[in-house]
């Protein structure tokens, strides 16, 4: 198993926009604050979510969306660079007020409600996301 060691270059820990979609708003800061390398969790509540999950044999996402109030139980996520550009990529899961969860893959449109993002920079070899023939996927080359 290759890998390669990282340091925590710089640590923040930010409120996100109250209406702004979860991933897009995650992936603006990063591009704002110079960040190409992050790894970041967020806490919070939305007003809608989606998300999905990647089916194999299609290659390709499957997208859920569900209106409504959801808390954000856990959120954990990766910056890295895809096409020159900071790209945040996140899985997720939601619970609603019967205590259920849910979750997968974080799509677009998910609009914060109220969302506390901790982010740390990595310091190290830059990881670039490229398209895999194997899975259809964009994975870290």
């Amino acid at each position: 198993m290759d890998g390669t060691e990282y340091r925590i270059k710089r640590t923040w820990m930010l409120r996100m926009s109250h209406g702004e979609d979860l991933l897009a708003e995650a992936g603006k800061i990063a591009l704002h604050k110079g960040i190409s390398m992050a790894v970041f969790s967020i806490i919070g509540a939305v007003s809608c979510a989606s998300f999905g999950y990647y089916d194999q044999k299609e290659r390709r996402y499957a997208k859920i969306s569900r209106d409504g109030d959801y808390e954000i139980i856990s959120c954990y996520g990766n910056v890295s660079l895809k096409e020159d550009r900071p790209m945040a990529h996140a899985h997720i899961l939601f619970g609603d007020e019967e205590g259920s969860t849910f979750g997968g893959h974080l799509m677009s449109p998910t609009r914060i409600f109220a969302a506390e993002l901790f982010l740390q920079e990595l310091d190290g070899l830059q990881l670039i996301r490229k398209h895999d023939n194997t899975t259809g996927l964009f994975l870290w080359e």
